[in-house]
């Protein structure tokens, strides 16, 4: 069986480590579109049957395992990594079987397993194994001491022959342990090889076009994606600064229409329950309920400040409490126009941001950048703006949870959380209008009338 396949200049430099004797831990990571996933499954297909000749191996109805393949996910693996293997491997040369996780190659004369490190089964496998490699897809996303577990399996000889141990690690640039083991140092049996979408001649014309449209607002994250550069990714990164705060003190943008709502970050007991009453992207009035101790009471203080600002669009977080609060307001008044803003629910862009709270947050920093928004006056939500970091976790933009910046300024970033959504929400809604048309009607009649509809 002939196997035809194309290599980039990297993809070939990196396939020389892996193939040799001596280097045994090497990492392919880099920017985005560096071809990393099919270099690993392109190699991890041909060591496979250069072990099975090192070895002799012949099939059998149970075959020796020589590796895994994985993420740090099991359900992300087979989207991807394994989407990639099925696309270039010949059909005809393996088998998957997906109830034990494992894919038979070459008739079975040998085997690997696969999945993802967050399976306790796929951990106990490695317990008892024995095995010559392991290939790490987006190993960003893996802990060092997660990896201590599969290199205990790194024990495999057969007949008395010892292969080269291998270790394969594809990774986006994070702050994270492979940079410290392999982009600042060196160290004997390592090699780190860069992977560069400029290096790849099979991506789309505008890919790079593409990623420089989608990281323009942050200079930390295109050096990363596009050019590979490792040195500006921390682990939390700063998403709204001072600066830019500061140049929104000038802006007087006009807008064809005038939108209002507001906005509502729910809580009670231990936080801060925050009304924003917005106007085009600009807070005009801010209400804090600290600490209230019922749904219902919420309820009926937010709808009191919608009719007191004549203001009848609400967007409200409903996780938790949240929900309770938007069908209290609700029942109070079916006409207000109520948008339930699910912050864990799935983004517009999946493939960008890790959910909906994500794409918000993002989306606000654009309209900052851009100066659409006009400076924030409290100086508490500033501060929370400036608090609320974000990570690359999948190759996905994801925020810091609430209770870790609790933890960081003491309180929980629910005015931050409050004006992102008002920003996030103006073009959800429709062009204000001081006086809504009523839908209920009101008729007095005097108990001795005649005509009293009462006795009609």
């Amino acid at each position: 069986m002939k196997f035809n396949f194309e290599l980039t200049e990297r993809q070939s430099l990196a396939l020389e480590y892996l193939l040799d004797a001596v280097t045994r831990y090497i990492l392919y990571g880099g920017a985005k579109g560096g071809g990393k996933s099919y270099l690993l499954c392109l190699w991890v297909f041909m060591w496979c049957k250069m072990l099975c000749k090192l070895f002799g191996l012949k099939p059998r109805e149970h075959p020796i395992p020589l590796g895994f393949i994985g993420r740090k996910q099991a359900t992300d693996f087979k989207k991807t990594t394994l989407e990639t293997w099925k696309k270039i491997i010949p059909p005809t040369a393996y088998e998957i079987k997906k109830q034990d996780s494992e894919i038979i190659l070459f008739g079975g004369r040998c085997k690997i397993f696969y999945g993802g490190l967050d399976s306790s089964e796929t951990i106990n496998k490695f317990n008892s194994a024995e095995l010559a490699f392991f290939a790490l897809d987006q190993a960003e996303e893996v802990s060092r001491e997660e990896v201590g577990v599969l290199r205990g399996s790194l024990r495999l000889t057969y007949k008395g022959i010892k292969p080269a141990y291998k270790e394969l690690y594809t990774a986006n640039p994070a702050d994270c342990w492979l940079k410290s083991d392999w982009v600042d140092v060196e160290q004997a049996k390592y090699a780190y090889i860069p992977a560069l979408p400029t290096d790849n001649p099979h991506l789309p014309e505008d890919y790079i076009a593409t990623l420089q449209e989608a990281f323009k607002y942050n200079d930390v994250l295109q050096r990363a994606y596009i050019h590979g550069d490792w040195t500006g990714l921390k682990d939390n990164n700063t998403l709204i600064n001072p600066e830019m705060i500061e140049a929104l003190r000038k802006v007087n943008m006009h807008f064809p229409h005038k939108k209002r709502l507001i906005s509502c970050d729910p809580a009670t007991s231990h936080d801060e329950c925050v009304f924003k009453l917005f106007e085009n992207y600009k807070v005009l009035e801010q209400k804090i309920l600290a600490r209230p101790d019922d749904e219902m009471k919420v309820a009926a203080e937010l709808a009191a400040f919608m009719e007191t600002t004549q203001t009848y669009d609400l967007v409200i977080d409903e996780i938790g409490l949240g929900g309770g609060i938007a069908s209290g307001v609700q029942k109070i008044d079916e006409y207000y126009r109520i948008i339930r803003f699910n912050s864990a629910s799935k983004s517009m862009e999946p493939e960008k941001y890790a959910n909906c709270r994500a794409e918000a947050y993002w989306y606000t920093m654009q309209q900052i950048h851009d100066k659409v928004c006009s400076y924030i006056e409290d100086e508490e939500t500033r501060r929370q703006l400036y608090a609320v970091k974000f990570k690359i976790k999948n190759g996905r933009i994801i925020m810091v949870e609430k209770d870790e910046v609790k933890k960081n300024i003491g309180r929980s970033p629910d005015r931050a959380d409050a004006y992102v959504m008002g920003v996030w929400a103006h073009d959800h809604v429709e062009a204000w209008k001081p006086k809504r048309a009523s839908k209920r009607y009101n008729f007095e009649y005097d108990e001795e009338d005649e005509y009293n509809p009462a006795t009609v």
